[in-house]
């Protein structure tokens, strides 16, 4: 599986209400991972990061 791969998936996961609250930080170290192993450079690294913050507050929002 490649890394864009994982991370939307992990993205799309994060999206489900039944997830618990720690799999943000999960996703968060996946991706922060992912850009220092130099899997993905700093853009692929700025559109996750900001998919992550937007679906973070839509979760903060529904609780």
């Amino acid at each position: 599986m490649s890394i864009h791969a994982l991370l939307g998936t992990s993205l799309d996961d994060l999206e489900r209400p039944s997830v618990p609250l720690f799999y943000e930080q999960i996703v968060e170290n996946q991706i922060i991972r992912a850009m220092s192993a130099c899997l993905i450079d700093i853009e692929d690294f700025h559109y996750y990061s900001a998919r992550l913050r937007r679906i973070c507050e839509q979760r903060k929002e529904a609780a």
